[in-house]
């Protein structure tokens, strides 16, 4: 169950982070700024075709469901997820070094999965098939898994 929480939830940052057109200034910085993030975040929007609208679309869900998240860790957690990331731990082991409550998982997966479901309306169907097939991809490149 914590593994499908945290691919959830790394899922839905992962396309909240990539496609954001506006490098947030808030709380996980150290995960956004980060320069993969940035690669990533061109690619989906080059390999998906994304328009200016579904960016601008995707970026207020995504803001939303961040401020879902950051209200859901408390200041010492966000302290050291914020810490973990800027050096340079992947974001899966950074969640894991927080240690959240079964409350805390249970508010981020529904941020997550609202999110996601959002995410989808958005997309049309052609760019929903190649964004599981990049996500099939890069699971599959992920090592222990």
């Amino acid at each position: 169950m914590k593994s499908t929480l945290m691919s959830l939830f790394a899922g839905a940052v992962a396309i909240a982070v990539s496609v954001s057109a506006i490098p947030a200034q808030a709380q996980f910085s150290g995960f956004e700024n980060n320069g993969q993030w940035q690669e990533r975040k061109q690619q989906l929007i080059e390999t998906l075709e994304l328009t200016e609208t579904q960016v601008s679309q995707i970026e207020a869900a995504r803001s939303e469901m961040r401020s879902q998240l950051e209200g859901t860790l408390t200041a010492e957690q966000r302290s050291t997820l914020e810490e973990a990331l800027q050096s340079g731990q992947a974001f899966r082991e950074a969640m894991q070094s927080v240690n959240l409550t079964d409350a805390q998982r249970q508010q981020i997966r529904t941020a997550a999965e609202g999110f996601r479901a959002e995410a989808q309306t958005i997309l049309t169907e052609e760019q929903r098939q190649q964004w599981r097939q990049l996500a099939q991809e890069r699971r599959g490149s992920r090592p222990n898994r």
